[in-house]
């Protein structure tokens, strides 16, 4: 479902369209998600997926290590250069595999399964619909207008988690990496994701994703 403006041109997209083939959840055992993210070569045009990731839960011993506790989730997002500010939802996986968003674009999902802001290693992966079909546009729309040395912040509680702007990635929806995108090494980052590119209906709506690039300072 789209809605046209009045030369015809599509301007908005429904809420479940926003990151296409971005990722596809792979479900293991007893449906808990499984350590690493998948990709899938199924192009769903506008729906970001992810890869839940968690292992079997190993039986305690004396000997065993504490059980990791799930990282704290961020409570709300904020661009200065932007005047961007949306409340933060810690989500998981839809009932088709996807990764969970809000319904509307004012409002941002983490992907709780992956790592936190506060974690030591990893990205942490915030997104949201760019525009919906009942609301319009959302504050997301602008994130292209970032450039590298802006900030982003993350509030975690009474916390604040800083990142600085290192790029701003327009990729095509078909070539996305997901491995990459949802990665749990590496220094602590943002990736902070939404639709982007040409809307084209015939095709499935939006044909690229806008993915900011931060790091943790």
């Amino acid at each position: 479902m789209t809605r046209l403006d009045t030369s015809g041109r599509a301007v908005v997209v429904v809420t479940a369209a926003l990151l296409g083939a971005l990722v596809t959840a792979w479900l293991v055992g007893d449906g808990t998600p499984p350590r690493e993210v998948a990709s899938t070569a199924q192009a769903r045009a506008a729906e970001p997926t992810a890869s839940p990731a968690r292992p079997p839960r190993a039986v305690r011993t004396e000997k065993s290590p504490p059980e990791a506790r799930e990282p704290r989730p961020p409570t709300g997002l904020r661009v200065p250069a932007l005047d961007l500010q949306l409340p933060v939802r810690a989500l998981g996986v839809d009932d088709r595999g996807g990764m969970a968003l809000p319904e509307t674009p004012f409002a941002a999902a983490w992907y709780r399964f992956g790592p936190g802001p506060l974690d030591p290693r990893g990205a942490t992966v915030v997104a949201g619909h760019v525009d919906t079909a009942e609301e319009g546009i959302g504050p997301l729309a602008g994130i292209t207008a970032l450039r590298p040395g802006q900030d982003v912040v993350l509030d975690v509680g009474e916390e604040t988690v800083r990142y600085r702007v290192e790029e701003v990635r327009q990729v095509d929806k078909a070539v996305v990496d997901l491995d990459a995108l949802f990665s749990r090494e590496g220094p602590p980052r943002l990736h902070l994701v939404t639709c982007g590119g040409p809307y084209l209906p015939e095709a499935g709506g939006y044909q690229a994703n806008v993915v900011v690039v931060a790091s943790r300072t």
